[in-house]
């Protein structure tokens, strides 16, 4: 595997994963590193991806609940609400069935989790919450999902990705890319600084702001240095 984090990067790889993280941030870094367009060529050209929370956000074609300004690569017809399962706090695990996932309910987390409102034609949904919300969806290039699949290290949604199970969308597309070999890491690591002010004048909002900037961290694998005053 390979991170990618310039655009040049995407004309190697066989296929994507969009991780969680905070949409809008990802957004605003795929346009500042100028990666949106050709990573909406590669989408469109029919590379496999997955998208996970932020990921599914980053496809989904409509968004409710976007903070202004705020673009998705789109691709995936459907319509997605914003932090439908409200604030960090309100984060929780649960046992979900996905559709071309034999055995018992993959156990996921749900943070600040969007739910799809709208599935446009030849969108499938694979995974629904016994309140019957959507929470999986997929075409046969794209699997998008509202939870975080890795936090129980449960690895059979992206073994699905890759192919190995036949589920009939998705994987029937992709079972190239578990016979192909991955590029791999150069070694080199593409060093930037981030800004990053916020106004904080209660402790709660302390607390946000620093999940805020560790989701942001561990997006890019980096560090981040919080100075108060």
């Amino acid at each position: 595997t390979v991170q990618v984090r310039r655009a040049e990067k995407l004309s190697g790889i066989d296929g994507l994963i969009l991780p969680g993280g905070e949409s809008s941030v990802m957004d605003k870094l795929l346009r500042l590193f100028q990666m949106k367009q050709p990573l909406q060529e590669r989408l469109s050209e029919g590379l496999p991806v997955l998208g996970t929370c932020a990921g599914l956000i980053l496809l989904a074609d409509e968004i409710d609940g976007a903070i202004a300004g705020q673009e998705t690569l789109g691709g995936l017809d459907v319509r997605v609400q914003r932090n439908a399962f409200g604030s960090q706090v309100e984060s929780r695990e649960e046992s979900v069935a996905v559709a071309g996932i034999e055995g018992r309910p993959l156990h996921v987390a749900f943070i600040r989790a969007p739910i799809v409102t709208r599935v446009g034609d030849g969108v499938d949904v694979i995974a629904r919450l016994d309140s019957g919300d959507i929470v999986g969806v997929a075409t046969p290039t794209m699997i998008g999902v509202s939870f975080h699949p890795e936090v129980s290290g449960d690895d059979r949604l992206h073994r699905l990705f890759l192919g190995i199970h036949n589920y009939e969308g998705p994987a029937t597309l992709v079972d190239s890319l578990a016979d192909q070999p991955s590029e791999k890491n150069d070694g080199e690591l593409d060093e930037f600084e981030l800004g990053i002010t916020l106004e904080v004048t209660k402790g709660r909002q302390l607390k946000d702001a620093l999940n805020h900037l560790y989701t942001i961290a561990r997006q890019f694998d980096c560090d981040f240095v919080v100075g108060i005053y």
